[in-house]
């Protein structure tokens, strides 16, 4: 992950600073804060997921990361009976399934939680 992506998280999501403060900290425009922060959580997201379902022994894993991504979608997510039968014997795809509801339902508690032992 960029040095940019990791400072739009850190200041616009964790610290949660105003957009123009962010923008001055990392030497970008307003603009390129306000547009790329969701998209910097988004990479951060994606990554959470690869590394979960990567780590897993179960080779099944790989096969439910859409299902997962559909389940946590903030507009409509889509429940998977196949993903919660998955769920009760792969911790793997729980924490997935888990980190990126946190992600998407509380970003700045979920990251500042994840900083903390």
């Amino acid at each position: 992950m960029s040095s940019r992506t990791q400072g739009l998280i850190w200041y616009g999501i964790v610290e949660r600073e105003p957009a123009e403060d962010t923008a001055a900290l990392l030497g970008m425009t307003r603009e390129d804060v306000t547009y790329g922060t969701d998209a910097a959580l988004q990479q951060l997201t994606r990554a959470c997921l690869r590394t979960r379902l990567t780590a897993s022994e179960d080779p099944d894993s790989p096969d439910f990361g859409r299902l997962i991504e559909e389940a946590v979608r903030p507009d409509s997510p889509r429940d998977s009976a196949d993903l919660h039968t998955h769920m009760t014997h792969c911790p793997h795809c729980t924490t997935a399934y888990e980190v990126l509801a946190a992600l998407r339902d509380a970003p700045s508690t979920a990251l500042a939680e994840g900083l903390l032992p």
